[in-house]
C-alpha cells in the first residue's frame, strides 16, 4: 500500500496525529492530509482543527466553494478559545485581501473588546489520541475523496459549540494592545508559512525581515556561542510570537528557531508592517513598546552578567540601568578615553576593536544581545583600551562609571563576575594584541 492510501495515522513520537497530518501536506501528499482529517470529523473528536485540516486543504486542492462555507464556524470557534491566531489563519484562508472574517477577529481581541479578560489563558487543545482511518476511507481519492470531505465539513458546521458565543478570552500579546481598526487592518497583511520538522525558520546571525506567531506546532530556540554546542534558550507553542526585532531593527539574528514538528506559522515583513504603520502610526509604537519589554524579559532570563543574581531580584537590578538605542556606526567606547561605564547588550550589535603593537586596529569581538562590556576599564581603574561601534541599530542598558559601585555593593554577586570577566577579556585582548596582562583587582570595582 503506497503512502497516499495509509490506513494509519499514527504519529511520530511525541508528534499529535493531526500534526502529522499536516507534515503528510507539507511533504507534498495532501490526500493523506485530508483522510486524516475527515476521519477525526467523522469520529466528532477535536473537531476543530481537524475541520481546520480538512478545509484548508480542499482549498489547496481546488475546491474553494466547498470548503469556504465551514470557514465562519472555525473562525468563530477560535475566537471562542482565545486562539487569535488560529482564527486569523481560518480567515486568511479564503484568499480575500482583506477577508470578511477578518473583522470580528478584530472586534474580539482589540484593546477595548468587553470580551477581554487579563485573568483567563487561551483554552489548550484536546490531547491527542490515536486514530486509525478506516479502509474505506483510506482507498479514496480524487472527487470521492473531496466528496466525503464536503459531507464531513457538512456535519461540523451543524453541530453546537460547547464554548458559549460570549465566553470571556484571553488577551493576545501585542496585538491586544491595538484598537480595532489598526488591529484589522494588521490581521490582514498576515500571510502564512508551513513547516516541516527540522526546518529552520531563523538562523542566528543572519538579517532578518519578518516576524512570526506560531499557530500549531512548536519550535526551539537555540543560541551558539562562539563555536560551542547549540544552548537550547527555549521552545515555542502556539500563540507565541518571535523574531519581532527584525521589524524594529536590521540586526541580525540573535538565535535560531528551528520547527521539532510540522508546525503553522503567521508572518509579517518589515515592508508590509511599514504599510500598515503608515495608516496606523500606533502599530509601529506599540510594537516597540513590545519589543522592549521582550528585550528586557529576554536579558532577565538569560544574561551571563545577570545570572549569578536570583531571578526575583534581577528587575530590581535593571531598574538601576539607562536604556540608550545607537546607530550603526556610533561609537560607544573610544580607546584611550576614560571609562563610561559598564553596557550590557539588549538588542543590536558592536564590534571590538584594539591597536596592536604597530598601531593596526585589529578587530577584538562581535557582541549581542545578552553581552556586556565596559568591566575592564572599570576593574583596571583605566581609560579604555579598546573602541566599541555599533554594526547596526543597537539598543543597550547601561550603568555610568559613578553608578556602578553603588549598584555593585548592593549586588555583591556581580563583583565577582564582573572581576572574572574582566580578567578573561583583558587576557584575550592582550594575547591578540601582543601586550602583557594585567592583574585584576576585584575591590577597585566597590
Amino acid at each position: 500500500m503506497d503512502r497516499h492510501r495509509s490506513s494509519s495515522a499514527a504519529p511520530h513520537a511525541g508528534i499529535s496525529v493531526l500534526d502529522a497530518a499536516y507534515g503528510l501536506r507539507v511533504a507534498g501528499d495532501p490526500e493523506g492530509a485530508l483522510r486524516v482529517g475527515v476521519a477525526y470529523l467523522e469520529r466528532g473528536t477535536g473537531q476543530l482543527r481537524a475541520a481546520a485540516l480538512v478545509a484548508s486543504t480542499m482549498i489547496r486542492l481546488g475546491r474553494p466553494l466547498r470548503a469556504g462555507y465551514a470557514l465562519d464556524r472555525m473562525v468563530a470557534g477560535f475566537i471562542r478559545r482565545g486562539d487569535l491566531a488560529a482564527a486569523t489563519l481560518a480567515a486568511l484562508e479564503t484568499g480575500e485581501e482583506r477577508s470578511r472574517l477578518i473583522p470580528p477577529i478584530a472586534a474580539a481581541f482589540a484593546r477595548t473588546s468587553p470580551r477581554l479578560s487579563a485573568e483567563l489563558s487561551r483554552l489548550p487543545p484536546p490531547l491527542p489520541s490515536p486514530l486509525a482511518v478506516d479502509p474505506t476511507l483510506a482507498s479514496l481519492s480524487g472527487d470521492a475523496l473531496l466528496d466525503r470531505a464536503t459531507t464531513a465539513l457538512r456535519s461540523f458546521v451543524v453541530q453546537p459549540d460547547d464554548v458559549a458565543e460570549d465566553a470571556k478570552i484571553a488577551a493576545a500579546p501585542f496585538f491586544s494592545a491595538l484598537d480595532v481598526a489598526p488591529l484589522e487592518a494588521l490581521l490582514s497583511a498576515l500571510r502564512s508559512r508551513e513547516c516541516a520538522t527540522g526546518d529552520v525558520v531563523v538562523r542566528q546571525g543572519e538579517p532578518g525581515g519578518e516576524a512570526y506567531v506560531v499557530v500549531d506546532g512548536a519550535l526551539e530556540v537555540l543560541r551558539e556561542d562562539r563555536g560551542s554546542q547549540p544552548v537550547r534558550l527555549a521552545s515555542l507553542g502556539p500563540g507565541r510570537l518571535f523574531g519581532e526585532m527584525a521589524l524594529v531593527s536590521a540586526a541580525p539574528r540573535a538565535a535560531t528557531v528551528r520547527a521539532l514538528e510540522p508546525t503553522q506559522l503567521l508572518v509579517i515583513s518589515r515592508e508590509t508592517l511599514a504599510r500598515v504603520h503608515a495608516e496606523y502610526p500606533e502599530v509601529g509604537e506599540e510594537l516597540g513598546r513590545f519589543c522592549q519589554a521582550r528585550m528586557v524579559e529576554n536579558l532577565l532570563r538569560h544574561s551571563e552578567l545577570l545570572a549569578v543574581v536570583p531571578l526575583a531580584q534581577r528587575t530590581a537590578l535593571l531598574e538601576r540601568f539607562t536604556v540608550t538605542t545607537f546607530a550603526p556606526g556610533d561609537a560607544l567606547v573610544a580607546a584611550g578615553q576614560p571609562a563610561r561605564g559598564l553596557f550590557l547588550i539588549a538588542s543590536g550589535e558592536v564590534e571590538v576593536f584594539g591597536a596592536d603593537e604597530q598601531g593596526e586596529q585589529v578587530r577584538l569581538a562581535r557582541l549581542g544581545p545578552g553581552d556586556f562590556f565596559g568591566e575592564s576599564a572599570l576593574a583596571l581603574d583605566r581609560r579604555a583600551n579598546a573602541t566599541v561601534v555599533a554594526t547596526h541599530e543597537t539598543v543597550t542598558l547601561s550603568l555610568g562609571r559613578d553608578q556602578v559601585a553603588e549598584t555593585l555593593q548592593a549586588y555583591p554577586a556581580v563583583t565577582r563576575q564582573l572581576a572574572d570577566a574582566a580578567s578573561r577579556r583583558d587576557e584575550a585582548t592582550q594575547t591578540v594584541l601582543g601586550r602583557p596582562t594585567l592583574e585584576i583587582d576585584e575591590s577597585v570595582l566597590v
